[in-house]
């Protein structure tokens, strides 16, 4: 089956232990989640050549 790289950064952040279940707070707090998840899925991720956009 195709799965398109935009779809993958989303299951893995979907299953990441610090991704709020009941949704975020506020816009601040869902920026402030993003930059982290961003910041490791390029920087510390298995797949350091699958990194997204900063």
């Amino acid at each position: 089956m195709y799965r398109s790289f935009a779809s993958r950064p989303g299951v893995v952040a979907k299953y990441r232990p610090e991704f709020p279940t009941q949704g975020f707070a506020d816009l601040n707090r869902a920026r402030q989640w993003a930059t982290t998840f961003v910041h490791w899925y390029n920087h510390e991720h298995a797949l350091t050549s699958d990194s997204i956009a900063k």
